[in-house]
C-alpha cells in the first residue's frame, strides 16, 4: 500500500498543520510518520530496496481511503524527486504550500538557531542575510537546504512537467492563518473528500517557530518528538497535552528586534526575479487561483 496524496512542499509553510488537519478526516489515512522523505532520501536503484519501508508506512490503511504523507523537502529536490515520483506514483495528487520567500527564510533560520544547530553556529541573522545577498553560490549551497532560497517557479515547473496540472494544488501559507477552514475545505474538494467534517473543527497551528529559553532542551525535545511521532499520530490528544506543557515551560515571547525586519526589504528586492517568475507561472497554469498580497505586490513592483 502506497500513498495517493502527498503534501510535497515546502518547509516552514504550514505543512505540519495542514497534515494534522487532513489526517484527522475519517476519509484519510496518514503515514505512520509525517515526513517519510522516501523520494528525497533514496535514488534509483535504491527505491526497490526501500520500497518495503515506504509501504509499511501505510500498512494500517484501508485501500478505499486517501493515503497521505507530507515531506516538504520534496519540492527542494524537485529535479530528482519529481521523475521518480511520477514513475512510482503516477496518479498521486500533490499539494504544495508556498510562503513569502523572505518570511520562510527567516522562520527556517530561527527554527534551526532555536535547536542550537551546529551548521549555523557561526551565523547571526545579519551575517545570514549578508551571505544570501552576496550571491556566493558555493557558500549558499553549503547551508542546510531549508535555509536556502527556494526558486518556487523553477521547482514547481519540474513537477508540472511530470504530472498533469490537475493533480497538483498550489496553495498559500497566508490562507492557513487567515482562513484555515476555507483552505482545508478547498483541499477536500481537490482530494474528493467530504468537507463537512471540518465545519466545527478546531484549527490549531502546529510547529510554530518561537523563541526558546533553552536551545539544548528544545533540541532534545525535537529529537524526542521524532521518535515518538508514531504514537502521537495515534493519540493526537496526547500530543496536544504534551505540547501545551512544553510550550509553557520552554517558549518565551519573541523579541521583535530580532525579527529581521530591517533586512526584509533588501532580501525581498534580491529575490524579486524569482517571485515574479512564480507569479507568471501560476497565472499561466492556474489563471483562476487567488494569489496572496505578497505575490501581487511583487509583480506590481517589478512592472513599475
Amino acid at each position: 500500500m502506497l500513498p495517493n496524496a502527498i503534501i510535497a512542499g515546502t518547509n516552514k509553510a504550514g505543512t505540519t498543520s495542514l497534515f494534522r488537519y487532513l489526517a484527522s478526516h475519517p476519509g484519510v489515512c496518514a503515514s505512520r510518520v509525517k515526513e517519510t522523505r522516501f523520494f528525497s532520501r533514496h535514488t534509483a536503484p535504491d527505491f526497490q530496496a526501500a520500497h518495503e519501508f515506504y509501504a509499511q508506512q501505510f500498512s494500517h490503511c484501508d485501500a478505499s481511503l486517501i493515503r497521505l504523507e507530507a515531506s516538504p523537502d520534496y519540492l527542494l529536490h524537485a529535479q530528482t524527486v519529481a521523475p521518480a515520483m511520477a514513475t512510482i506514483l503516477p496518479d498521486a495528487r500533490l499539494i504544495f504550500m508556498v510562503r513569502d520567500p523572505v518570511g520562510r527564510l527567516f522562520s527556517a533560520f530561527r527554527r534551526r538557531k532555536s535547536r542550537d544547530d551546529a551548521s549555523l553556529a557561526h551565523l547571526s541573522l545579519d551575517t545570514f542575510v549578508q551571505l544570501l545577498l552576496s550571491g556566493d553560490t558555493k557558500a549558499i549551497d553549503s547551508l542546510p537546504i531549508d535555509v536556502q532560497p527556494v526558486d518556487y517557479a523553477r521547482q514547481l515547473a519540474v513537477f508540472l512537467h511530470h504530472f498533469p496540472k490537475e493533480q497538483i494544488a498550489v496553495r498559500f501559507f497566508d490562507s492557513l492563518h487567515s482562513d484555515s477552514q476555507g483552505l482545508v475545505t478547498d483541499l477536500c474538494r481537490f482530494l474528493e473528500l467530504n468537507p463537512d467534517f471540518f465545519s466545527d473543527y478546531e484549527f490549531a497551528i502546529e510547529n510554530q517557530t518561537r523563541n526558546v529559553r533553552s536551545p539544548l532542551l528544545h533540541k532534545l525535545a525535537y529529537h524526542s518528538n521524532r521518535r515518538l511521532e508514531p504514537a502521537f499520530n495515534r493519540f493526537p490528544a496526547l500530543r496536544g497535552t504534551v505540547r501545551k506543557l512544553y510550550s509553557g515551560f520552554n517558549y518565551q515571547q519573541r523579541d521583535s528586534a530580532s525579527s529581521g525586519t530591517e533586512h526584509a526589504g533588501r532580501l525581498t528586492a534580491h529575490l524579486q526575479g524569482q517571485t515574479t517568475a512564480l507569479h507568471d507561472l501560476l497565472q499561466e497554469q492556474y489563471p483562476g487561483l487567488a494569489l496572496p498580497a505578497w505575490l501581487l505586490e511583487h509583480k506590481t513592483a517589478a512592472t513599475t
